[in-house]
């Protein structure tokens, strides 16, 4: 995808809805937009300032009807994570989401940095940005979003691939 501009790039919205859909980037950019300037932190101890363009994530996910039984929001990467601990083979990072951390107008679908489309190294096409987490939460080549009954059921079932490799989840917000 990366070598053709990733011009057949398509955001998958799915799970416990009454009808899966999928985006191409200019179908999500016509859908509108917004702009925040604000800071990332990182749980290694380092903090950055960006300005960062896209489309809040409850905007996307108000174009599908999820079913009773759906109860958190599941963001998946095309990438891998790096290294297993249990030893068994790498699976695409992902991570889960209250609904009150979908509902932040912060939290948005990024397609732009600093008034450039997103490079590849910060995650395009498309990261999650989720600034009142810390930088683990924010999926980098976001792949597929889907409204899921329970976190304990994917991966370890500890709500996302870095927490399960034991690290917890609080407010970052400065």
């Amino acid at each position: 995808m990366r070598e053709r501009g990733f011009e057949d790039y398509r955001l998958e919205i799915g799970g416990l809805v009454e009808e899966e859909k999928s985006f191409s980037i200019d179908e999500l950019k016509a859908l509108g937009h917004v702009t925040n300037i604000t800071m990332h932190t990182c749980m290694q101890g380092w903090t950055g300032i960006a300005k960062w363009e896209g489309i809040r994530l409850k905007d996307v996910l108000a174009l599908v009807k999820p079913t009773e039984d759906a109860r958190y929001v599941m963001v998946t990467s095309y990438g891998h994570v790096g290294h297993m601990y249990d030893g068994g083979p790498t699976t695409p990072y992902y991570e889960c989401l209250e609904p009150s951390m979908v509902d932040d107008d912060e939290c948005i679908l990024a397609w732009a940095m600093n008034g450039e489309p997103l490079p590849d190294v910060y995650g395009g096409p498309l990261r999650l940005r989720a600034d009142s987490q810390h930088g683990y939460k924010m999926v980098k080549w976001v792949h597929r979003i889907e409204w899921i009954h329970d976190y304990h059921d994917v991966g370890d079932g500890q709500g996302g691939s870095r927490e399960d490799s034991g690290l917890q989840h609080f407010d970052a917000r400065a």
